[in-house]
């Protein structure tokens, strides 16, 4: 009889951890191209909870604000922020680069510079960021300034995980060599997948060759 309650209590605890861990548990994404193929560099984000100012100043997307130049590219080509965070340009590059963007969401340029500009980039708009280099065109890199708490970039496997506290109802994806690459697309999730990560499908216009700064300057609020 006295063991009882503790058979209870176990039960009791069991029962908490479970719980607890579901509600914890990451949320899986797979992105697949037209082709069922892997994609990397989407963007994806939980519209459930916007960003604050608390979570900017938490450093949430640490480590995120940063696209070097390497071998005359951006690198990472994408990289995701919180809207409010601000963005280093490394130069790793032997020789000097001119870093620009016509987009609405950030117009800026750092005048031509070599290892690092003087201050990070402030990027106070959400929207989509499409960078330049005045010196070589073919350099282009992606900055997505997100509205959300929550978001994340497929790696090279196609995954992203998203760390938000419950299955989100709608989300938010974009990749910047999409049909439509200045808009940011939603998705209504019907049913999350219990055995397996979501799966969402992109038609993509894969460049042949590589692209060239000046083609995207008018799809992206350029003059």
């Amino acid at each position: 009889m006295l063991q009882r309650p503790k058979a209870s209590a176990l039960c009791i605890f069991v029962a908490m951890t479970i719980s607890l861990t579901g509600l914890t548990q990451p949320i899986q994404i797979q992105f697949v191209d037209q082709d069922n193929q892997p994609v990397e560099f989407a963007v994806v984000a939980d519209t459930s909870v916007k960003v604050t100012p608390e979570t900017v100043s938490k450093g949430a997307s640490k480590g995120a604000g940063v696209m070097d130049q390497i071998d005359m590219q951006f690198s990472p080509m994408v990289i995701a922020i919180h809207k409010g965070e601000k963005v280093s340009f490394p130069n790793s590059d032997n020789i000097r680069h001119h870093v620009y963007s016509f987009s609405k969401a950030k117009r800026f340029e750092t005048k031509l510079y070599a290892n690092k500009p003087e201050a990070p980039v402030l990027f106070d708009e959400p929207g989509i960021v499409v960078l330049g280099c005045n010196i070589h065109d073919s350099m282009i890199g992606y900055i997505f300034v997100s509205a959300w708490q929550h978001f994340a970039t497929s790696n090279k496997k196609g995954r992203v995980t998203l760390n938000s506290q419950k299955p989100p109802e709608t989300l938010e994806y974009w990749h910047p060599w999409s049909l439509t690459p200045n808009q940011v697309n939603r998705y209504k999730v019907k049913q999350w997948p219990t055995d397996g990560p979501l799966m969402i499908q992109l038609m993509l216009n894969r460049p042949e060759t590589e692209p060239v700064m000046k083609t995207f300057r008018r799809g992206f609020g350029s003059p």
